[in-house]
């Protein structure tokens, strides 16, 4: 199976430790999706940038909250 590479728009994203984070942000919201970018993959906008910035992070810590709130059903070794 290959990808149709027409059906994809590569984006450059900042590699800073959020960059799945901040992937899915970009791809939730169209206006982070089409805005201009850095060659460091950084929205040129300031208000972007901290709006993309913060969503990341929300949502990053959203994930460790809810691992940490059901953390019994991750005690099983086979989860690692």
């Amino acid at each position: 199976m290959t990808l149709k590479h027409e059906l994809f728009t590569p984006i450059n994203i900042a590699k800073d430790g959020n960059c799945l984070f901040r992937s899915l942000v970009i791809f939730l919201d169209n206006t982070l999706l089409k805005t201009r970018r850095n060659r460091h993959g950084l929205p040129t906008n300031t208000k972007y940038h901290d709006y993309e910035d913060a969503s990341a992070l929300f949502l990053r810590k959203t994930a460790v909250r809810m691992i940490e709130a059901h953390k019994h059903k991750y005690i099983d070794k086979l989860f690692y």
